[in-house]
């Protein structure tokens, strides 16, 4: 095989594993925006958004690391 030759296939290469990574980039790009969804931007149920609780305000933890919100 001449080095001309060795080009050629390695240029192919090259070419087939940028349009693979573009696409696997495309599907990456699309699983984050999907993962990003809760029900309040989208049209989807509350029960979709996991079993996670929603962080409290900073007013709410101070208040009761200071013993006030039960008074």
């Amino acid at each position: 095989m001449s080095k001309y030759e060795i080009i050629v296939r390695q240029a192919g290469l090259i070419a087939e594993l940028q349009a693979s990574l573009q696409a696997t980039l495309s599907k990456i790009a699309a699983l984050k925006a999907h993962l990003s969804q809760k029900s309040g931007n989208s049209n989807r149920p509350p029960s979709s958004d996991g079993l996670t609780k929603k962080p409290e305000s900073i007013t709410n933890t101070f208040l009761l690391a200071v013993g006030l919100k039960n008074l």
